[in-house]
């Protein structure tokens, strides 16, 4: 039996198209239309904190430059403000993963689709949460600091059932509070037993480590 390995060369030049707007919909809007275009992107992602949030869109390779300046003219066509091409990027993408764990505060990790995102900045701010995700995948997290942290997280649960939002990041006293997975249809955890049972029927491979205690 042979292996096959394909080798792809490092690509060290990036470059980023970023824009902003106080306007959840419009954000929205602009992000749904990027990614329905062909931009051949590395990342399409949102971020969203206070009254403001922003599309960002990272191209790598010769033509990463040309193809963040081609984007950009896309995020003014959508109305997006205070738009720029930022190739000097790597301190953006730096702060887009810090914003998905927490050592202070809590973070929920929402898993949905590319429509949910509205409903996810909604969330986020009524729980005076700052967001960060990946819009093309309905993929967002939400992080929160400072108190009430219990009360905050399930507004945000509440608000945007059902999709599923796990706690990733939270101090004890929360996490002895909720449930770290949510809540979870009865008809989906009975599966998830059985299929348990049947793959590991001695109940060894990290026991009470997943929903439901499975």
């Amino acid at each position: 039996m042979g292996v096959n390995v394909r080798l792809h060369p490092l690509q060290t030049d990036t470059a980023t198209a970023l824009a902003s707007t106080e306007d959840p919909g419009r954000l929205t809007s602009a992000l749904a239309t990027l990614g329905r275009l062909p931009l051949e992107a590395d990342c399409l992602d949102v971020a969203w904190q206070g009254h403001r949030g922003q599309a960002l869109v990272r191209f790598a390779g010769a033509a990463a430059e040309h193809q963040a300046t081609t984007t950009a003219g896309h995020m003014r066509d959508a109305g997006l403000e205070e738009v720029e091409t930022v190739s000097d990027d790597a301190a953006l993408w730096a702060r887009q993963r810090d914003g998905q764990r927490s050592e202070a505060g809590a973070v929920l990790k929402v898993s949905g689709r590319t429509s949910d995102l509205g409903a996810a900045i909604g969330a986020a701010r009524d729980a005076d949460g700052a967001l960060v995700g990946r819009a093309a995948q309905g993929l967002f997290w939400i992080a929160f600091d400072g108190a009430e942290l219990t009360e905050r997280v399930a507004h945000v649960r509440s608000a945007l059932e059902p999709r599923a939002c796990v706690l990733l990041d939270a101090p004890d006293e929360v996490r002895s509070a909720i449930d770290p997975w949510g809540p979870v249809d009865p008809g989906a955890l009975a599966l998830m037993r059985r299929v348990k049972e049947r793959f590991d029927p001695a109940g060894i491979l990290r026991p009470g480590a997943f929903v439901g205690g499975i």
